[in-house]
């Protein structure tokens, strides 16, 4: 008898801790996993290899969504894209509504600024570094 409650406790701490923590996604929204609240829009000059530059706008909304625009300078060329974003610490997560797009990666720096990373969530080195800094509007 003894043997079998703890048999079923031990059971039912298993299946309560079967999480391991991790946030469920139920739906096509993003989880945040951090409760602090992150919003605003961000803009910089980035490098373009057969362009002056790229004019890029994001805008983070308090709902998880973002917009985003990039104007290629010089190219009557410009586009806009969207999706949900998700905040783990001081990196940002952008995922774009198209499933075929990669994520995004951005390193909060302070208030009023964040990095643009590299494909492997690392700040961009370099003499061009400065340019992947956006500053909040």
């Amino acid at each position: 008898m003894k043997l079998t409650s703890i048999l079923a406790v031990f059971i039912l701490l298993q299946v309560s801790c079967s999480n391991n923590g991790k946030e469920e996604n139920t739906g096509n929204a993003i989880p945040q996993k951090s409760s602090s609240n992150f919003s605003g829009t961000f803009s910089g000059l980035i490098p373009c290899a057969d362009c002056p530059g790229i004019e890029v706008t994001l805008s983070f909304n308090p709902d998880s969504s973002f917009m985003e625009s990039m104007i290629y300078q010089e190219r009557n060329s410009s586009f806009k894209d969207s999706g949900q974003w998700i905040k783990d610490g001081n990196m940002i997560e952008i995922r774009y509504n198209q499933k075929e797009a990669s994520p995004r990666y951005f390193l909060i720096k302070s208030d009023s600024t964040i990095a643009w990373l590299d494909g492997d969530k690392k700040e961009i080195e370099g003499p061009l570094k400065d340019h992947y800094i956006l500053k909040k509007k």
